[in-house]
């Protein structure tokens, strides 16, 4: 069973961006909350006010208690600097028409299949996939992270799966990203009894290419030892601030193949993935539902 599982599930749950310290990848807010000055090249700051009022521009200049604020696109706005809350520098290619598109705190997965981003340090999430596949993932720095979890299917005892997934970042630069990792995978059973189940490994890779709104990945992973190789190609179109579109192709072998599409809604901190799989083709095909939630840290 569980050599089975392993081409599907040696692309499950790659460690997921939570916003970071990338040009794409807004800062945190604590790092922030007191740069009253002017950002810097191609960046823009998000200003919010004690009173809940939310600017997108720059700061040109503060003097005398008072913070001069050119808003995006056009216009002018004077704060007193004991009414602003915090202030917040993104890169100026994430405002769209006057509005902030924050970072996907998913970016580092389709569905199952993993990007070729990753982690970034001190960065972590908790996830859970159809509510029977929970995972959580930290990143330990720049380029390598850890995920893991386990599932919690009704019936069979023991024999749930339990995995780890470490991951390298090869390539980070802005539209091209490569990791890479591997996969141990093995039943909950094996804990307690050592002959009542086997410890199987794989490794996988993949490769983004493309910016925060549009992308595509093409990915590889192979289960040890003398497993086929499973092929997988998808990508990701961001429609508007809160809603993108996803999809995720597998090739496994001379198996039927694979082919997902689904809509991701984003949060600042939370995403929700409702898609549907379609495995084989034609008449004879079956279509399974999906539906996943990443909540970042």
């Amino acid at each position: 069973m569980i050599r089975q599982l392993v081409l599907s599930l040696v692309l499950l749950c790659p460690a997921r961006a939570s916003l970071g310290q990338t040009a794409d990848r807004q800062p945190s807010r604590e790092a922030t909350q007191t740069q009253l000055r002017p950002p810097g090249e191609g960046r823009l700051q998000i200003l919010t006010s004690r009173g809940g009022m939310v600017g997108i521009g720059r700061i040109t200049e503060v003097r005398d208690g008072l913070v001069f604020f050119d808003q995006h696109p056009g216009g002018r706005a004077v704060f007193r600097v004991a009414d602003i809350r915090r202030v917040e520098e993104v890169p100026a290619s994430s405002v769209k028409d006057g509005e902030y598109w924050h970072p996907n705190p998913s970016g580092t997965r389709l569905f199952f299949a993993p990007t070729g981003r990753t982690l970034r340090r001190g960065e972590g999430y908790f996830s859970d996939t159809m509510l029977l596949l929970p995972s959580a993932a930290y990143g330990f720095t720049d380029r390598l992270s850890l995920a893991g979890g386990m599932s919690l299917v009704p019936g069979i005892g023991a024999n749930q799966l339990i995995y780890l997934i470490p991951r390298v970042a090869i390539i980070s630069k802005r539209n091209t990203s490569v990791a890479a990792g591997a996969l141990l995978l093995t039943q909950a059973s094996w804990w307690r009894d050592r002959d009542q189940g086997d410890v199987i490994g794989g490794w996988h890779a993949a490769a983004t290419l493309g910016g925060p709104y549009r992308s595509v990945t093409a990915g590889v992973a192979v289960g040890l030892p003398n497993s086929r190789a499973a092929l997988m190609l998808g990508g990701e179109y961001r429609l508007t601030s809160r809603l993108m579109l996803v999809t995720e192709n597998w090739l496994v072998g001379q198996s039927e193949p694979i082919t997902s599409i689904g809509v991701r809604m984003l949060n600042e901190k939370v995403s929700t993935t409702f898609g549907v799989y379609r495995v084989g083709a034609g008449g004879d095909s079956v279509a399974i539902p999906y539906l996943d939630f990443t909540i970042r840290r």
